[in-house]
């Protein structure tokens, strides 16, 4: 490939990973539905780039970033495992810590404990119901 093309290629990557933080960002500002479709488009994304270390930093990206702001344990897990499996296939040493980061977070019983609160709810509900002083300033 010439260097044009190398760059080209390297361009599209990087865009593919960068656009990985923006399923997390929406869930940040409240936009999940959003966020849902930004997440299934970029793994189509990387998948599609047939590029295995960037597929891999997508799937890392989005067990330890978005996951856990959902609570989607499974999810979690599954993203987690299928990016050390690549990571394992190719050697990708930044991935693999990456990857055994979250696979460390969905399968901790504390932390699920966490996640199920966040996934049904319950975080948000609790906070309808706190008892705040009208009269503090």
């Amino acid at each position: 490939a010439s260097g044009s093309e190398l760059a080209a290629i390297n361009g599209v990557i990087q865009t593919i990973v960068a656009l990985s933080s923006w399923a997390p960002a929406l869930v940040v500002v409240g936009d999940l539905q959003n966020a849902r479709g930004k997440l299934e488009e970029v793994v189509r994304m990387a998948e599609e780039a047939a590029h295995p270390p960037t597929l891999c930093v997508v799937l890392c990206t989005l067990a330890n970033e978005y996951f856990p702001l959902t609570g989607e344990v499974g999810k979690c897990e599954e993203f987690a495992l299928r990016a050390l499996n690549i990571a394992h296939q190719y050697d990708l040493g930044h991935c693999t810590s990456l990857a055994n980061r979250a696979k460390r977070w969905a399968c901790n019983p504390r932390i699920n404990a966490h996640f199920s609160m966040l996934h049904e709810g319950n975080i948000l509900s609790e906070r309808e119901n706190l008892d705040l002083d009208e009269d503090m300033p």
